[in-house]
């Protein structure tokens, strides 16, 4: 609201001025959240209650080991039929980390934020 009345009229978006201060939407905060944990449970390093909260796709199939979604370290996306399952925090994670890039999947704990946010924002313009 403060950017509609200031700087145009109230149906101005204030995407520009996000992207132009380097802040990430709603929506984004909450994706670079997912793929933080996703990242931290690739790393190993989150709690053992978390040891299968994900499966990769090369674990689940040992004839798909040689796909590019394996080689990707992508998580295994299990089919739901309803709805509320495909909203689950595991499923959304799974799809938003496989369409991370495979070269910031593997980065360290303390480079990863960063270059994931760069991520986002390249992808919010």
């Amino acid at each position: 609201m403060f950017f509609a009345t200031l700087c145009g009229k109230n149906t101005d978006s204030a995407l520009p001025l996000l992207n132009f201060l380097d802040l990430l939407t709603v929506e984004n905060i909450f994706i670079f959240r997912l793929l933080q944990f996703s990242h931290q449970w690739h790393k190993k390093q989150l709690p053992r209650i978390f040891d299968n909260y994900f499966r990769y796709t090369s674990d689940v199939h040992t004839c798909t080991n040689n796909t590019r979604l394996a080689s990707k370290s992508n998580f295994y996306k299990a089919r739901f039929r309803t709805n509320i399952g495909k909203r689950t925090l595991s499923a959304l994670a799974a799809n938003h980390w496989e369409k991370l890039p495979h070269d910031i999947k593997d980065l360290n704990l303390s480079i990863f934020p960063r270059k994931a946010k760069q991520y986002l924002l390249r992808k919010q313009m």
